[in-house]
């Protein structure tokens, strides 16, 4: 409820935390107005907002309608933050993203493939066009990847999030900036993440490649560091094979 999220952002703010939500019973022009610091999903939040129903062929409307432009200039004003989730779930999983799987959750993936993509491209296409329309605005866009066992598996769900927002219209660097110091500086972790800088984590990921340049180059991993430590990642993929999503 409206009360809940403001005894929430209240009690939050007080403490220097933020606030971040999925919205379905607050719409997201109320939510800015009580506080809130970010919305994950972006305009999949704005659902209310926005005049989508949530039924199939229920699209959001062009950035240039009065709906769109409205709740854009209401975010921007309220400096509230959005976590772009591109769900790739129109695409399939690869053969070696397939071989990870839990044989059970391998064959409740395939049995789900068998009705068509769970989500529908033309309302994926329209949030992005929002997403551009907001940033060019002046809105923070944030990136997650929102991996589940419905098709996204952690790692392999970063690379298609990068990906897809590149195929969206958005320029590799502008990506990669979201999936780093944008989340870093919203975050309030910038000091120790978010870039390379001396005195920063070694979090680092070592790739054959352009990413700036041609973002399919991400998956050329070579190398992965956490906290200064070093890890193969074909070591990485081999000890979790025929075990990713069973819990």
């Amino acid at each position: 409820t409206a009360g809940a999220l403001k005894a929430v952002v209240e009690e939050a703010h007080a403490r220097g935390l933020r606030v971040t939500g999925h919205l379905d019973s607050v719409g997201c022009i109320e939510a800015a107005d009580l506080g809130i610091d970010n919305f994950e999903h972006s305009f999949g939040s704005c659902a209310r907002d926005l005049g989508m129903n949530g039924k199939p062929g229920s699209i959001p409307p062009e950035p240039a309608s009065p709906k769109a432009q409205a709740v854009i200039e209401r975010l921007v004003r309220r400096g509230v933050a959005l976590t772009a989730t591109p769900s790739g779930l129109d695409h399939a999983l690869s053969l070696e993203e397939l071989d990870l799987l839990h044989p059970t959750v391998r064959e409740r993936y395939l049995q789900s493939r068998l009705g068509g993509p769970p989500t529908d491209p033309a309302f994926e296409a329209g949030v992005r066009r929002l997403e551009r329309a907001f940033v060019a605005a002046g809105g923070r866009l944030l990136l997650g990847s929102d991996p589940q066992d419905n098709g996204q598996i952690a790692g392999f769900a970063n690379h298609h999030a990068l990906e897809q927002m590149v195929e969206a219209g958005f320029s590799p660097l502008e990506v990669i900036r979201m999936a780093t110091s944008e989340g870093a500086r919203f975050l309030r972790v910038e000091g120790q993440v978010g870039t390379v800088a001396p005195g920063k984590a070694a979090d680092l990921l070592i790739v054959n490649g352009n990413p700036d340049e041609q973002m399919k180059d991400i998956e050329k991993v070579e190398l992965v560091f956490k906290d200064g430590i070093g890890f193969d990642p074909q070591k990485l993929r081999e000890s979790v094979r025929g075990l990713v999503g069973w819990h």
